[in-house]
């Protein structure tokens, strides 16, 4: 994203929902948390999520208690919900179709996280609109008044209708299609739009990312014909 003229050729949308849930009649789920010494909550459901995305997002007609009353269910405790909270607000405030000036800030919230069991998400959120050219320098006061009012419960309604059915975190798609590679290759997602640009002038990145997606596709090719044909061994330590 940050190489030259590749933000040009993207419309970047990101949901900060993860892999939450609404307490659905249908689907259960329940709100209290019990996390263990590396965060994870232990009543958390990855059916109920499954459940809870086809009946509520991946349909025409949803359940009525899709976005409430029932509490929101996280994988990792409330200080998950906490920062995607900040974070459906710094978009909120930037404008839902605004990405670019929102990326830094979600970077820099991703990359200062800490430990899950803290609660800096305030402290994070002002370190990281008061960077050099942050978009926010001068609206701390907005988002921190949708952070801390109904503002913030319905910027994250607006993440949550957005969060299709999804097999985990990150997933990423290119124009609804998912990168070649995507899981074995960090540069995938890039190496998709590079692919699927159809204008004139393609950033100066995509010609080698284009040439190393066509040799990562090979070795990849040449290793699962290998082992169809019983031509590779595993190396014993």
């Amino acid at each position: 994203i940050t190489s030259p003229g590749f933000a040009d050729i993207l419309n970047v949308r990101q949901f900060s929902f993860g892999n939450h849930y609404y307490v659905t009649k249908k689907c259960g789920g329940t709100g209290a948390i019990n996390q263990t010494a590396t965060g994870y909550n232990l009543n958390y459901s990855t059916e109920a999520r499954h459940c809870w995305a086809n009946n509520c997002i991946n349909t025409a007609e949803p359940m009525d208690d899709c976005f409430g009353p029932g509490l929101i269910v996280t994988q990792h405790g409330p200080k998950e919900m906490v920062y995607n909270k900040m974070q459906a607000c710094a978009q909120k405030v930037a404008g839902y179709d605004n990405w670019q000036p929102y990326w830094p800030f979600l970077v820099c919230t991703e990359a200062n996280y800490g430990s899950p069991f803290d609660s800096n998400v305030v402290e994070t959120a002002t370190k990281c609109a008061e960077e050099e050219g942050s978009f926010y320098q001068d609206k701390m006061p907005d988002l921190y008044s949708c952070f801390e009012g109904s503002d913030g419960d319905e910027a994250l309604v607006q993440m949550a209708k957005n969060t299709f059915d999804h097999p985990g975190t990150p997933t990423i798609l290119v124009n609804g299609d998912v990168p070649m590679l995507s899981g074995f290759w960090g540069d995938a997602g890039a190496a998709e739009v590079c692919s699927q640009y159809s204008g004139s002038s393609p950033p100066p990145a995509c010609a080698d990312l284009l040439e190393k997606r066509t040799k990562f596709l090979y070795e990849t090719e040449k290793a699962i014909e290998g082992i169809v044909n019983g031509n590779v061994t595993c190396r014993q330590n």
